[in-house]
This record gives C-alpha cells, structure tokens and sequence, in this order.
C-alpha cells in the first residue's frame, strides 16, 4: 500500500510539473528530470544530493506562482487613498486585477477615476462598502468652461450612495434688469453675452447660451452662502455606491486567491497560487507546497515523503 501510495504521489509530482505554464526560460520542465528522485519517493529512501539538486533547478516549474496571482497582490496607492483593490484596477494593478469601467488613475498624489467622459477627483473610498466620494476635475479651479457636460453617472456601475440635490450653473444669459443671486460674469464661445447664473436644482438654459448641472451633498447644503464659495462647495463632493457585486471575490479571497477578472468570457475570475485561472475559488486540496495533493496516499507516507523532499530542496538532504 506504501509503495502504491509513494508511486501515486510521484505520478501527481510529475503531472503538476508538466502542467505548469508559469517557469522562467532556463528551465526544462520535464519529468525525467526528476527521475534521481523516484527512490526517495517509491522506496522511502533518503533523498540523494542528485535528487536534491534536480529538485532545486526544478522548484520554478513546481512552486511558482500564477504571474497574474501576483500582479494582482499589488494594490492602488495614491495620497490619502491606499489599499484599494478589487474591483478597482490602476497604476501598477493591470486591468485582469479588477472590473470594467473601474480604473482608477494617480496623478500627482491625486486618485482620479473618470465616468461618462468626465475626470472626477477622489476624495474617499470605504472599500468594505464600495461607497466613493468624488468631485468633478473641471470645476475644481474654474468656474468658467470650454465644455458644458452635465454629471451623469454610468447606471451599470454606480448610484448615488447618500442624499444629494442639484444645483444648475448657466452660462451665456441676457442681461437682466433686476439684480440676481448668484451671478458671475464668464465668456462664452458662441455669444457675447458674459451673465451666469448658480441656481439650485434642475433647470434647462432657457434663454442662456448653455448649463451643466452638478450634484452636491444634501448634508452640506447650508455651506453654500453665495458665488464666491461655489467652488469649495462643489469641491466637498458627494458620494456613490459602487454596484459591482462582490460576493463571489469574498469567498476568492477566504480560498486564499485574488481577485479578477476574464476578458473572454466577461465574468469574475478567481486567481490562485498554483492553479490556471477561471476558477470561482482556490483548490484547497494543493497543498503549501503546491507540489503534493493533499489525502492522496496515507497521512504518514506522505508527510514524511513531503517533508523529505521540503528538506532535502533546502539542503538538508544527504
């Protein structure tokens, strides 16, 4: 029963060596190469320096890592924003790492992710709720725009995570004989008139020459005084819900994987140590190691044969 155990476990060293993609180019990856082992294995001998040797120029084609598993252990840091990972993917986390539409950039200290055409400045992310506080990048400095684009939010991604309400800023309005609230004085490319208008709510330009409209938090609401602090009101943000599902990555990582996803077949993708990826989680029947299944065989011959060959790869071997 020994010997059938030992030789099974040989047969399954072999076929993982074989099937392993991942190995530098100086490597040989074949079974033969270990065929100074087959005593230590089959007969319980102790492993010979040859056996010993192999087993080390072998060790990338047995124990390396899927390069994606690794990659993908990188996560996003960028200022106050650190330790992000999936479903969001950037800067030295490819987009495998994480799920469409949610890259996020660093520049200069600054996490930007764009939605719908427009860059928007991340102020927070809560990665256990998915809940970002972002702001628009083009109002951030300047009233006055080239492009009108109002704040629309990709439905498949994201909803408003907590109360909001517009406010409309219109460009390019008559000029009016009455004094308004809230106005600023801004060219216009198109027409000579210069009046804008800061409105609260959703309102359509009328007879002005163009609007955007931009959601602000609720909560804050009573910050907004007057034109001349419009810029840091709309600055403090407001927040959404990111709607990707998340489920099936908990249950990844409690398997000991990361996070990913497929780009052919469009779907989540679990990545593991030492297992091809499209799995939904990790294989816990590959041992530490990732050399010798775990159960096959009797839990004596196939510890002391792991454990063997464990010493005998770091020297210890005779």
């Amino acid at each position: 029963m020994k010997k059938a155990a030992s030789f099974a476990l040989f047969l399954a060293m072999l076929v993982l060596l074989v099937g392993k993609l991942h190995v530098t180019e100086a490597v040989n990856c074949s079974p033969l190469e270990l065929s100074s082992c087959a005593g230590a294995i089959m007969m319980s001998l102790p492993p010979s320096d040859a056996c010993c040797n192999k087993l080390k120029e072998q060790k990338p084609c047995l124990c390396d890592e899927n390069e994606q598993f690794k990659i993908c252990g990188n996560l996003f840091n960028c200022g106050n924003i650190t330790g992000i990972d999936y479903p969001f993917w950037g800067n030295n986390r490819p987009r495998e790492c994480g799920y469409p539409g949610l890259k996020l950039e660093c520049e200069k200290g600054t996490t930007i992710i764009e939605i719908k055409t427009l860059k928007y400045r991340v102020l927070d992310i809560n990665q256990d709720t998915q809940v970002l506080k972002i702001t628009r990048m083009d109002l951030s400095s300047n009233i006055c725009q080239s492009k009108f684009v109002n704040t629309t939010l990709d439905s498949e991604l994201f909803e408003y995570a907590s109360a909001y309400t517009n406010l409309t800023i219109l460009y390019g309005c008559s000029p009016v004989i009455l004094p308004v609230p809230n106005q600023f004085d801004c060219p216009v490319k198109g027409t000579i008139d210069r009046n804008g208008y800061v409105v609260v709510g959703t309102q359509i330009p009328g007879m002005c020459h163009a609007s955007i409209v931009v959601p602000v938090s609720y909560k804050n609401f009573g910050s907004f005084k007057d034109i001349s602090n419009l810029l840091d009101y709309v600055g403090e943000g407001f927040e959404v819900q990111c709607k990707v599902d998340i489920s099936a990555c908990r249950e990844c990582k409690n398997s000991r994987g990361r996070c990913g996803y497929d780009y052919g077949s469009n779907q989540f993708t679990c990545l593991c140590p030492n297992q091809s990826p499209g799995s939904t989680v990790c294989n816990s029947s590959l041992s530490v190691a990732g050399i010798i299944p775990a159960g096959m065989g009797s839990s004596e011959s196939s510890g002391s044969v792991k454990d063997r060959f464990i010493n005998g790869a770091n020297g210890h071997g005779s």
